[in-house]
């Protein structure tokens, strides 16, 4: 009698959770047809909201075509209706299943898991709506008063976990349009003729020219978002840069550099083109619409003479490996070899064949991890690219837009190894610093070891300072670093005088060309050169 005043109360109150409920009991045809469209609602809205991060970042932030490496394709998407697919079946099955027992251990087990999979949209609600860091909640979570009231709520949730459930389950039922939503984009993006593209256009790189005899060798290493106060001014508490120090003492160091631009977007290519920007903007799925400072005429970046179209037009081979920035089709026709990562997260759920696709998205399901995951994997394989190319003589130019120290934290230093766990913004970045260093000690082995490094022009910097410095003590420095060793004898110079890193370009170039030959004549063309304009602000929200 108990069991059925109980599932008559949920029929009554016409909620998904009778999914839930208790034992099964008998029916009519109707209430048992309308029970089982309510729990296929249920498991489809459900199935929606576990994979949100992975149909959001697929079907909507992959629209903003300048970041694409990998067009949005049909694997990827009949690979995102599977994924609902399989999940909205077995929670069907796991809810009808549930029908057939009464034992109140096993509800309260199905619960608990119920609640476990919300945690999946809340996830995504963190990172994208509320904008809260994991390692923020870490901290929150860890302070005593905070986990006694998380404990007590837990306790409060498995106490009155039916009702509980109830409430979790009409809502996920009311929220079931959206999944309609969802697979209505999937079906029109999968039979429109327009979309989704199938590949994006094939580029081929030209082939290596000759090298000729005592042709310079130039390596441009940016590291993402390197500080130069607080690892080299004001050092954050036990960071020790050993590979940093020991070149800064024996090459040219500047302690007043400023970088053209406050984000990725605007530096690099203000970098590349020796040109301070005063507006940077996307005009298609390819290229920036770049606005020289004083100029007011705005033109393309792939369309502006670079440093690699120059070198190649001098008939000097280029490699560059880079994140962030689509460089095979900005620089295409320049560049003898380009291999770069796009920063987005939802290009790393996309993939050529259904197999990968499908692993990818389950994966994202831990939102955050998987984000870290792939990131500290960008790591890897950009620095790994850079030293198999760092020794390879056919370059004469060679361009490495690094991650470290940019975040999230993924370095680990006292393991040497990469990690998901995230820890306090001072102790992260600093981590990732430690990375850095030693991918620069890496390199100097590589070369060394091919007899190549009192041959090669080294230049270290970055695109923009650490833009959350303010962390550490408030205060934010628009200053990076800039590390210059010539070919051949050097010798420590401390550079105070202010300049604009803009002037790389140049640099490069008079290098290439023969007209700066050694670290004098470098000092005293930068002398000759340099500009004391402070850097142009990033637009907001920019990286």
């Amino acid at each position: 009698m108990r069991c059925n005043e109980r599932q008559g109360t949920v029929i009554t109150s016409e909620t998904q959770s009778d999914l839930s409920s208790g034992a099964a009991s008998k029916s009519a045809p109707g209430d048992t047809r309308r029970r089982g469209i309510k729990q296929a609602l249920f498991a489809v809205s459900l199935a929606n909201l576990c994979f949100l991060n992975s149909w959001y970042l697929v079907l909507y932030q992959s629209a903003d075509g300048y970041f694409n490496k990998l067009p949005l394709n049909s694997p990827t998407l009949l690979a995102l209706a599977a994924n609902l697919c399989w999940f909205s079946v077995l929670t069907w099955c796991c809810v009808r299943l549930l029908d057939q027992f009464s034992n109140r251990w096993l509800h309260l087990a199905a619960h608990l898991l119920f609640f476990g999979v919300l945690l999946l949209p809340l996830e995504f609600l963190r990172i994208y709506a509320f904008k809260i860091p994991d390692f923020r909640l870490v901290g929150f979570l860890f302070k005593p008063l905070n986990a006694a009231i998380v404990l007590l709520l837990g306790g409060l949730l498995v106490w009155q976990h039916r009702r509980a459930a109830r409430g979790a389950a009409v809502l996920v039922g009311i929220l079931s349009p959206f999944a309609a939503v969802t697979c209505a984009k999937i079906i029109f993006l999968l039979v429109s003729p327009a979309s989704p593209a199938q590949g994006g256009p094939q580029r081929s790189s030209p082939a290596l020219a000759p090298v000729p005899s005592g042709q310079p060798r130039v390596i441009w290493l940016l590291f993402d978002e390197m500080d130069f106060r607080l690892p080299f001014e004001k050092p954050l508490p036990n960071l020790q840069l050993p590979e940093f120090d020991r070149l800064r003492n024996a090459a040219f160091f500047a302690t007043n550099a400023f970088p053209p631009g406050d984000c990725t977007i605007v530096s690099i290519p203000a970098l590349t083109t020796g040109k301070r920007f005063e507006t940077v903007v996307f005009t298609n799925d390819t290229d920036l619409a770049v606005t020289p400072a004083g100029e007011g005429q705005a033109g393309r970046w792939s369309q502006a003479p670079s440093v690699f179209s120059e070198a190649h037009a001098l008939g000097v081979n280029s490699g560059l490996v880079g994140w962030y920035h689509p460089y095979d089709r900005i620089f295409s026709g320049s560049l003898n070899f380009c291999e770069w990562y796009p920063m987005q997260l939802g290009q790393y759920l996309k993939a050529t064949t259904f197999g990968a696709a499908l692993s990818r998205q389950i994966g994202c399901l831990a939102c955050t991890p998987f984000s870290r995951h792939i990131y500290a994997e960008m790591c890897r394989l950009s620095i790994a690219n850079s030293l198999a190319l760092v020794a390879n003589t056919n370059y004469g130019l060679l361009f490495f837009h690094l991650p470290p120290p940019h975040k999230p934290g993924v370095y680990n230093p006292t393991t040497g190894k990469y990690t998901i766990i995230p820890v306090p913004k001072p102790r992260a970045y600093a981590n990732n610093l430690v990375l850095a260093d030693r991918t620069l000690g890496q390199m100097r082995h590589k070369l060394e070891e091919a007899k190549l490094w009192d041959r090669t022009w080294i230049i270290i910097s970055s695109d923009h300072s650490w833009r959350e410095s303010v962390v550490v003590d408030g205060q934010r420095d628009l200053r990076v670093p800039f590390l210059l060793k010539s070919a051949g004898a050097n010798s420590p110079v401390m550079y105070p005088a202010q300049f604009n890193t803009v002037l790389t370009h140049g640099l490069i170039m008079g290098i290439i060309r023969g007209e700066i030959t050694n670290q004098q004549s470098a000092v005293d063309w930068i002398d000759k050169n340099r500009a004391a304009e402070l850097p142009v602000t990033g637009e907001p929200g920019l990286e």
